[in-house]
């Protein structure tokens, strides 16, 4: 076989490939459209069932607000370049908390004298909070189907982001192929 069949063999693979993840690419969009629909149709769901003023930005306090799921970029030209981790639980708040002086009770002999207006400042482990209980403890079961289908669609966004990646990769190694093919090509005919 010359290297010119074993170049478009290569070709056609990589177009097979291209092709086939594009259409992976397609299911998970349509996907991702279906889980943001039912996500905002949960909430206004919701919002119905509690009420307009206690499913709004009312609830939402900005000072406590922080990522529960990170995304992680990896290399390019990796299979998966972006990863995601959630990180509730495992990341850990400090809170302070202040005391008014020491408080030393029944001793009758104290060889030294302690001022009452000392300060200590403990750290006390807060564990990150579920957004969800923003809105109370026993919040609707479409609230939290809304909260699971945006959760389902970030991981399906990330699918897609690598998906697009993988694209990339495939057509830069096409494109590459195709100019080595170029360059056999004269060879081949004269």
């Amino acid at each position: 076989m010359s290297e010119l069949q074993q170049v478009n063999k290569q070709l056609d693979a990589k177009l097979i490939s291209f092709f086939d993840i594009l259409t992976l690419l397609y299911k998970e969009q349509e996907k991702l459209e279906e889980q943001i629909k039912d996500g905002f149709f949960n909430m206004s769901r919701a919002r119905y069932s509690m009420g307009v003023k206690f499913v709004g930005i009312d609830q939402i306090h900005e000072d406590k607000m922080m990522a529960l799921t990170k995304v992680e970029v990896g290399e390019v030209g990796k299979e998966d370049m972006f990863t995601a981790f959630s990180n509730v639980g495992t990341e850990v708040e400090k809170e302070e908390v202040e005391t008014l002086g020491l408080r030393k009770r029944n001793l009758v002999h104290s060889p030294k004298k302690s001022s009452p207006v000392e300060k200590e400042t403990p750290t006390k482990p807060k564990a990150q909070q579920d957004p969800i209980k923003w809105f109370g403890v026993l919040v609707p079961p479409s609230l939290r189907q809304c909260q699971n289908q945006f959760k389902s669609s970030l991981n399906t966004s990330i699918a897609i982001a690598n998906l697009k990646q993988k694209l990339l990769c495939i057509k830069s190694e096409y494109s590459e192929l195709q100019k080595r093919k170029l360059e056999i090509s004269p060879k081949a005919v004269h």
